[in-house]
């Protein structure tokens, strides 16, 4: 595990087949309490994935991982309710399998701030929310992130 390391350090991070060289400047608050069940590059349901899946309680309040602003809130096709919030150095956290949604795009967000409420995973039927971190639009380990 990374500790908080001082924004002007470059960190260099084993991302399953690559290495990444990520600027780590602080840690991000878990999104919900539960277990990790799905991991990064994971290949599930003939597809990769992107981010981790943490099974919670059905309805348990999803937090925002950082400050950011929310660009979007809407229906994606395999993810359902999904909230996208964008934050400094280019990053942006994604937030899936949603029942309720609690933001607007275009709302500032605090850390920790509530959300949303985990819903269902359309593929398995479980309480289970889907989170991924990306760079830019690449996606990296959310748990290189994760405090």
């Amino acid at each position: 595990m990374i500790s908080c390391i001082a924004p002007t350090k470059k960190v260099y991070l084993k991302d399953h087949s690559k290495f990444s060289n990520i600027l780590v400047t602080s840690k991000f608050l878990w999104p919900v309490k539960g277990r990790v069940i799905g991991t990064f590059n994971q290949v599930k349901n003939n597809s990769l994935n992107k981010g981790i899946d943490i099974k919670t309680e059905y309805k348990a309040l999803v937090r925002a991982v950082e400050d950011g602003k929310v660009i979007f809130v809407g229906s994606l096709r395999g993810f359902g309710k999904t909230i996208i919030i964008s934050h400094l150095n280019d990053l942006v956290s994604i937030y899936a399998n949603n029942c309720k949604v609690f933001v607007k795009e275009g709302k500032y967000v605090k850390k920790g701030e509530v959300i949303a409420q985990v819903g269902l995973d359309p593929w398995t039927g479980e309480s289970v929310l889907h989170f991924e971190i990306r760079k830019g639009t690449e996606p990296v380990n959310p748990l290189i992130y994760l405090e």
